[in-house]
């Protein structure tokens, strides 16, 4: 990469974009100029003349840097990018710490309880599915980026959006189902009229062990997200140093 160092850094001045963004960017460019300076090479060019010829392609005008910057960052993206970037982290960190510290106090006394998964409707078996899915995902993730640390300028979210998709499944399977059940149990109830209280009850009873077992999986889904999102971000921060400076 060091060939087009100071093209990468004059195309990063130019750049008026925050952190991750433009170093995800700069990323990008760095090897898309690498596949074809390699693509050059192999026509039968010589080194020099292929660096050439690559610097020359990549060459944006400002008008088309301007547009990639409108295109890689919304409004609400330009305003939070005035802060700076270890004020939007502290931020994020404790919002994060709020809600799942919320949501912790809201079912931990249902988690201490042995009855949860007892009380829980069938429902209750796809978000385990999904849990066990999103858990493999993240350790898949975690091992390639914390142990092996095997980082490609491309490639690095890749994958990762599955673990939020995962736990968003199980929000959706937990209120789904618990609306099936309630469907169910208005009709149990509308045919036998004497025991349609205990039918509502039972559906509450299984309806809300259920939806605490989605919002557990969401959320242990949404943290775990958020850090492998967070080491991506420190990665792609230092890579792109690395190849400007």
């Amino acid at each position: 990469m060091s060939r087009f160092r100071e093209f990468l850094k004059e195309t990063s001045g130019k750049l008026d974009l925050p952190q991750p963004e433009k170093s995800r960017i700069l990323l990008e460019i760095a090897s898309d100029m690498e596949d074809l300076h390699a693509f050059y090479r192999e026509q039968g060019m010589g080194e020099e003349e292929a660096a050439a010829r690559t610097i020359e392609t990549f060459a944006l005008s400002d008008e088309a840097l301007a547009d990639l910057v409108r295109v890689h960052q919304s409004a609400l993206q330009r305003l939070l990018g005035r802060i700076s970037a270890q004020a939007c982290a502290r931020w994020e960190r404790l919002l994060v710490a709020f809600v799942v510290c919320f949501a912790l106090a809201a079912v931990s006394p249902a988690l201490l309880t042995t009855r949860l998964f007892a009380q829980a409707t069938g429902y209750v078996w796809p978000i385990l599915a999904f849990a066990a899915a999103a858990l493999a995902l993240s350790a898949y993730h975690a091992v390639r980026l914390f142990i092996l640390r095997k980082h490609a300028a491309r490639g690095l979210r890749r994958g990762m959006h599955w673990i939020l998709g995962l736990g968003g499944a199980s929000l959706v399977v937990s209120f789904g189902g618990s609306a099936v059940e309630l469907y169910r149990a208005t009709f149990r109830g509308a045919g036998d009229t004497p025991r349609a209280l205990a039918h509502f009850v039972a559906w509450a009873l299984g309806a809300s062990a259920t939806l605490i077992a989605g919002m557990i999986v969401a959320i242990v889904a949404a943290v775990i997200w958020f850090a492998l999102v967070d080491k991506v971000k420190r990665i792609e921060i230092a890579e792109a140093s690395w190849l400007i400076e």
